[in-house]
């Protein structure tokens, strides 16, 4: 994407692994350069969604899903279910990119 002075803004990328037929808006960024940056679109994403923003929604549902089976199990006026550890660490799986 070109502005009216003729810098370049942004480039729209179609994966080359994903298969996708729509392309992903990927643009300049702090300290990277455009090239650098549709070339880690590139390496980095499977599907049309960049592995990076997947693995976060990911984690993101899974917390929910965890706090909403939590709030489904206690009592009419929020007393805390016996035996339940309220120090327990929630979304700690390790994600790779």
């Amino acid at each position: 994407m070109k502005g009216t002075s003729g810098r370049i803004y942004g480039a729209a990328v179609i994966p080359r692994r994903s298969g996708a037929e729509k392309p992903i808006f990927v643009s300049v960024g702090h300290r990277i350069c455009l090239e650098t940056a549709v070339e880690l679109v590139h390496s980095t994403s499977f599907y049309r969604i960049p592995e990076a923003i997947r693995a976060a929604d990911g984690g993101s549902r899974e917390v929910l899903r965890v706090m909403e089976g939590k709030e489904g199990k206690e009592g009419k006026k929020g007393k805390k279910r016996k035996g339940g550890n309220e120090n327990e660490e929630i979304g700690k799986e390790e994600v790779s990119c």
